[in-house]
């Protein structure tokens, strides 16, 4: 990504999920906030599950509505979302526990 700053987002992504699975959760929260995704409900996803973690809830609940706004049945249906793009058991757990911290239930 240094040598290349027009980078696909899918990198950030990528870099993030394995800051979160190492638990280094400061680290993955600074590269969720490089993504730059307007229309897709994912950065909010990586936020809130980062700020979760952090213990910033009041700061999560932020990205949480975010993730309602733009995805109104995610509470439904958002395991089966983070499941196509994660696919590590620990780590999909790890997203679901931080997202479960930042006030956010999935079913």
């Amino acid at each position: 990504m240094a040598r290349n700053p027009g980078h696909i987002p899918e990198a950030l992504q990528a870099l993030w999920a394995d800051h979160v699975r190492r638990g280094e959760f400061e680290e993955a929260y600074q590269v969720a906030l490089r993504l730059r995704d307007a229309t897709f409900f994912w950065r909010a996803v990586m936020l809130a599950c980062c700020l979760g973690h952090l213990g910033r809830v009041a700061e999560a609940k932020h990205e949480v509505a975010e993730i309602i706004e733009r995805k109104p049945d995610f509470s439904n249906r958002g395991r089966t979302l983070i499941g196509r793009l994660i696919k590590l058991p620990e780590l999909f757990e790890r997203v679901v526990d931080g997202l479960g911290k930042a006030g956010l239930a999935l079913d």
